[in-house]
């Protein structure tokens, strides 16, 4: 094998690890984006230590020798944070929690090493790749970054209701995950994720059905936040306006969807954000340009019929845009995956 296949293959690796690394902090951010819900405390920590902590061993191969030592050391604790949450999940799947008056020691033990191990790893994995300047320069802080502030952003839980500081660690991690990922492969991995939680909250609305909407909100907001830096090169301010429109939407759809007063106001700026976004996109995609302006004047029906209250039949006919939704989540996803959109101009 040639040196540069050798050198693909590990880059290949990495990014692969990386991908593990940002499905380990979705799950945090998840476990608080649930309970600021006002739902249950989802027994997601052991999954997220073992993902997180297998992914982030990809800043090992990244480093290609480089800063050996604390390389060494970050994949060392890396490894130990991995079997620790290996051991959490076999005392889960005997249904023994940390917090149970009567659990072994050992379950305690496996946390503590799960979480103080992943702190230690991002630390040290922080300093070399800082050192090494092997991330791109807007990235190279923010493995470091990500360990440094775990405490404060725990300390978040004394001050707030239950799940912000969870879900703020998981942002964090979320970023470190990213910074070993090509922003469009990780873009297109989000949008696949949001498309699947959109299907699957038709298919198990009586289950997962409320924790769904708030997973397909969530999840969009990577690709929208790519997509609208892309599209901020061809006209700032109406990138900047849409995206805004966009996480706006996400954000009061994820969180106050119990809230029917505000079902307009996420409906309305999701409209804003399609409309907005396909019209930038037509130049360089004429085809998923008109399909997202489309989806946009689907919505604004909705909106319309949903503002004034509009009757059944009348109101059925805001139902357009689910179907062109799910088309929509899967069709970006297809160009982010190619790193196509980095090429618009």
């Amino acid at each position: 094998m040639t040196s540069v296949h050798r050198s693909r293959r590990l880059s290949t690796l990495s990014q692969a690890l990386g991908i593990v690394a940002i499905a380990g902090a979705v799950l945090h951010v998840a476990k608080g984006a649930v309970l600021i819900g006002g739902g249950p405390d989802l027994s997601l920590v052991p999954a997220f230590m073992v993902l997180f902590a297998t992914g982030i061993s990809g800043f090992y191969i990244r480093l290609g020798g480089r800063s050996r030592q604390l390389g060494m050391g970050g994949l060392a604790f890396a490894g130990v944070a991995a079997l620790a949450g290996l051991v959490a999940l076999g005392y889960q799947a005997q249904r023994v929690a940390p917090e149970d008056l009567d659990a072994p020691f050992g379950v305690t033990i496996a946390y503590v090493l799960g979480t103080f191990g992943i702190l230690a790893a991002l630390l040290l994995f922080g300093l070399a790749t800082h050192r090494a300047a092997m991330l791109p320069r807007g990235w190279r802080a923010v493995p470091l970054i990500a360990g440094v502030i775990w405490f404060p952003l725990e300390g978040l839980t004394a001050v707030l209701p239950d799940g912000w500081g969870l879900f703020a660690d998981g942002l964090a991690w979320l970023a470190a995950g990213f910074s070993l990922v090509p922003a469009a492969a990780a873009a297109g991995a989000f949008a696949l994720l949001s498309g699947a939680a959109y299907v699957a909250y038709f298919v198990s609305f009586e289950v997962l059905g409320e924790w769904l909407i708030s997973a397909w909100n969530l999840l969009i907001l990577p690709p929208a936040v790519y997509l609208g830096a892309v599209l901020w090169r061809r006209k700032p301010w109406v990138a900047l306006s849409a995206t805004a429109a966009g996480i706006a939407a996400s954000v009061l759809w994820a969180f106050g969807f119990h809230n029917a007063a505000l079902e307009p106001w996420w409906i309305g700026l999701a409209a804003a954000w399609w409309l907005g976004t396909g019209w930038l996109l037509r130049a360089q995609w004429s085809r998923l340009g008109w399909f997202t302006v489309a989806l946009g004047v689907a919505a604004a029906v909705d909106y319309l019929l949903t503002a004034l209250k509009a009757p059944m039949p009348l109101y059925a006919l805001g139902g357009f845009k689910i179907p062109m939704t799910m088309v929509w989540s899967l069709w970006p996803a297809s160009a982010f995956s190619a790193d196509r959109w980095s090429h618009a101009t």
